[in-house]
């Protein structure tokens, strides 16, 4: 009996590791597009900085999104 009970341990800790395993997998995947992602809008956002600071729309200077002043005009 306590064969049988150390059995059915091994088998339920086997699968638990197992589905740890692929939800980690899925993560890295998902925080891989993620930072894709992100990267993709970072150049978008400088590329629109870029044409409205051409159109004289914006200050020339670079504005860095962790500064909490406004940017000088």
């Amino acid at each position: 009996m306590v064969a049988g009970i150390a059995l059915l341990g091994v088998v339920t800790a086997t699968l638990a590791s197992w589905l740890v395993e692929r939800v980690g997998e899925a993560t890295e995947v998902e925080q891989a597009a993620t930072r894709a992602q992100v990267d993709d809008l970072a150049a978008e956002v400088r590329a629109l900085r870029e044409a409205l600071s051409a159109a004289g729309a914006l200050p020339p200077t670079p504005v860095d999104p962790r500064d909490d002043k406004p940017p000088a005009v």
